[in-house]
């Protein structure tokens, strides 16, 4: 499973890059857009980055299948 985060305001990144890789997933990542943010996001805005992680996580959590070895 991946998920796809990106700086609103990132040059590195950019809203048609994200998209790309978010097409090339086949539309099954999630593409969370961080407000206000560059491309180093834990930086640049800590506390929305954390927000949406745990979101991320809590959802991952909700459709994991446990896998034995």
């Amino acid at each position: 499973m991946a998920d796809l985060l990106r700086g609103e305001l990132s040059k590195i990144v950019p809203p048609e890059t994200g998209q790309y890789m978010y097409e090339l997933l086949n539309r099954n990542a999630p593409l969370v857009e961080i407000p206000q943010a560059l491309h180093h996001l834990i930086l640049d805005k800590p506390l929305a980055f954390i927000s949406a992680l745990r979101a991320l996580l809590a959802d991952w959590e909700e459709h994991s299948i446990p896998r034995r070895k």
